[in-house]
C-alpha cells in the first residue's frame, strides 16, 4: 500500500490536499482529505502529513467518518467533485451532504 497525493488550488485562495492510500494494482482503499483556508499559508508538506494521517485512519478503523463543518469557500464547495473522482472504500473528512 502506499500514499498517492492531489493538490487543489482555488481561487479564493483555499487549498486541498488528497491522499489516496492505493494497492499494488492501483485500486484506492482509503482517502483523506486537508483543506487549507484562505487565511492560513498554504504548505504542502503539513497537507500532507495531515491527509496521509486521516487515510491511514480511516483504513486502519475500517470507517467513514468526519464531516468537513466549515464555512462555504470554494474549496468546500468542490471537494465534492474531487471526492466523486476516488471510488475508496474508507474515508476521513467526507464532504457533507447537501
Amino acid at each position: 500500500m502506499h500514499p498517492r497525493f492531489y493538490h487543489y488550488h482555488y481561487k479564493d485562495g483555499s487549498h486541498i490536499t488528497c491522499c489516496n492510500l492505493e494497492n499494488e494494482k492501483l485500486i484506492v482503499l482509503a482517502t483523506g482529505y486537508a483543506i487549507c483556508s484562505p487565511k492560513d499559508h498554504f504548505c504542502k508538506k503539513r497537507g500532507r502529513n495531515i491527509s496521509e494521517g486521516r487515510a491511514l485512519k480511516a483504513y486502519n478503523t475500517k470507517t467513514t467518518s468526519n464531516p468537513i463543518k466549515r464555512r462555504n469557500t470554494e474549496a468546500t464547495r468542490m471537494i465534492h467533485l474531487a471526492d466523486q473522482l476516488f471510488k475508496s472504500i474508507y474515508k476521513m473528512e467526507v464532504p457533507v451532504e447537501r
